[in-house]
């Protein structure tokens, strides 16, 4: 069984796209998207999501600007079947359903995809609370903000940083730099009312893509810094990467540093903070005369903080 999503008309038509089973599709003009639409000057930045199971075909808009249109008529959520016609600005797609087994050719609404999508509401707005939770604290930090993405994690990373305007730089240099570009860690400078922050909260959170770390020192000092601790000394003398910058590392690390190996490892960087093991708390990381502090921040309304 097969599931496609076929632009139909449009600036890119003829272009398919294959779903898997369980799997969102995200359709607009962002570099973000799974489908990237990017002549149609009338579809959002992220205009719907499609996805399918062993119930059936849905799709979802996503709070765009024109709306989405399912033969013609406006939707929110909705089931969709073999042939059905998908309409997003002034492009039109095609669902295309191959094979035997799976999603029937005409699909009925199983009780699974009926709870999903009348609990949709609830669920995005629930995610939506924790992305605004998120972005209140990365912008209400009171030193300059920056981050570390890791360019390995997700082609993607690359393409948002380039995408956007905030200055950034490989961690990596020389000719090796060059060589492992495209699986780098990339220090970058971000605003509090920079697009590239949203960007990164809204796709990138609970992925393991980075950490967020604030510092006064300007950029080039921070790079400097952090650059000491990409390749460590194991106890039989081999060099290896310390993928520091993975939050599932990084989380782990710092509790184990003494106060002495605290001021070594945060040198100018006031604030580590990573994403927490479920992504639904912000996990600051500062450190004092008796080493390394922690404080798991809620991103939900009505959470307390609590303090390590």
């Amino acid at each position: 069984m097969e599931v496609n999503l076929e632009i139909a008309s449009g600036p890119q038509a003829g272009e398919k796209a294959p779903i898997e089973i369980g799997c969102y599709l995200l359709v607009g003009r962002s570099v973000t998207t799974d489908i990237r639409v990017t002549g149609d000057l009338l579809m959002s930045e992220s205009h719907f999501a499609f996805w399918w199971d062993e119930n059936g075909c849905c799709l979802q808009d996503l709070q765009s600007a024109h709306g989405t249109f399912l033969n013609g008529r406006t939707i929110t959520y909705a089931a969709a079947r073999n042939g059905d016609e998908i309409t997003a600005g002034k492009t039109r797609f095609v669902v295309r359903v191959e094979g035997r087994g799976g999603v029937p050719t005409t699909i009925a609404l199983g009780s699974q995809t009926r709870e999903l999508l009348s609990e949709a509401p609830n669920q995005r707005s629930r995610a939506e609370n924790q992305t605004q939770g998120l972005l209140n604290v990365l912008r209400s930090q009171p030193e300059p903000l920056l981050a570390i993405l890791d360019a390995a994690k997700d082609p993607k990373v690359l393409e948002i940083l380039r995408y956007n305007e905030q200055p950034y730089q490989s961690l990596y240099e020389g000719s090796k730099g060059k060589e492992l570009a495209r699986f780098a860690p990339y220090l970058v400078e971000l605003t509090s009312a920079s697009l590239l922050l949203e960007i990164l909260v809204r796709v990138g959170w609970g992925k393991s893509w980075g950490i967020y770390l604030t510092s006064r020192a300007d950029f080039k000092e921070v790079r400097r810094h952090l650059r000491r601790f990409l390749l460590v000394q194991a106890e039989d003398g081999r060099k290896l990467y310390f993928r520091f910058y993975d939050p599932r590392v990084l989380r782990v690390f710092l509790p184990t540093c003494n106060a002495q190996q605290a001021v070594i490892f945060f040198g100018p960087v006031r604030h580590f903070m990573v994403e927490s093991q479920n992504a639904r708390a912000l996990l600051e990381f500062t450190h004092d005369a008796r080493g390394v502090e922690s404080q798991s921040v809620p991103l939900l309304r009505g959470s307390a903080a609590i303090a390590r």
